[in-house]
């Protein structure tokens, strides 16, 4: 946005600002007698339009709270809103053995041990080589041999998957 144009931009914020204080404003007597999801699903309307930018624990999404802003660090894209999820899959079938969902944002390395464990149990077999992007890189694990994608020592094999 243009610096000359940030007011025409924040107008439509302070439009909907007014309205949320007016519909707070008439509900508050009638809040003893409200149901707890009404009240929860208030807040969660209302939270996007009163956060400012130094806020912790933002809503991005009124629909889906949980969602987390992801710092991508490319120039086209450089953040993405989501979860992250681990998906295991075997190395010569590609079943799935594993897929799990992480709120926030946590760091690859330190969920790798954990998603290994569910993906065994899975399986029911112990788990020898493992092949994970770069993310993973700095990871905990001394059981199986990981293999990160885009190294050098890879061989052929794992660099055409």
């Amino acid at each position: 946005m243009h610096g000359k144009k940030i007011r025409k931009a924040q107008k439509p914020l302070r439009k909907l600002r007014r309205y949320l204080g007016k519909l707070l404003k008439e509900l508050d007597p009638h809040m003893e007698i409200c149901p707890q999801p009404l009240i929860r699903d208030m807040v969660i309307g209302a939270k996007p339009l009163l956060q400012t930018k130094e806020d912790k624990n933002k809503i991005y999404s009124c629909r889906e709270p949980q969602v987390s802003c992801i710092a991508k660090c490319k120039a086209h894209k450089p953040y993405e809103f989501g979860s992250k999820a681990n998906i295991i899959l075997t190395e010569q079938k590609r079943i799935v053995l594993s897929m799990t969902t992480h709120l926030g944002n946590p760091y690859d390395g330190h969920l790798l041990a954990q998603s290994k464990r569910n993906a065994e149990i899975n399986g029911r077999t112990a788990i020898k080589r493992i092949l994970v992007d770069r993310g993973f890189r700095g990871h905990e694990e001394e059981d199986a041999e990981v293999l990160v994608s885009y190294t050098k020592g890879l061989s052929k094999y794992f660099k055409r998957t």
